[in-house]
């Protein structure tokens, strides 16, 4: 379907999609880490060669499992 499009920009415009625009659509107050808004996110281990650019499509195509998971500020079980 994306044949031709750039795979890191492809990845990022995947990620954003349900974290940032997700929760905008949804009126929630998360989607990103900023001051005042709610602190829900995942810790991942990536490839040890992963290169900042290439966080968003090692995030897709490497990691399968959660290290840990935070809701509102919460560490969860």
């Amino acid at each position: 379907m994306h044949a031709d499009a750039d795979l890191h920009a492809l990845a990022k415009t995947l990620l954003k999609s349900v974290t940032l625009n997700a929760s905008n659509a949804l009126k929630l107050s998360c989607g990103t880490l900023e001051a005042m808004k709610s602190a829900d996110f995942i810790v991942a281990t990536l490839p040890e060669a992963c290169e900042l650019e290439d966080v968003a499509l090692a995030l897709i195509l490497h990691t399968h499992n959660a290290d840990m998971i935070y809701i509102d500020g919460e560490k969860q079980c």
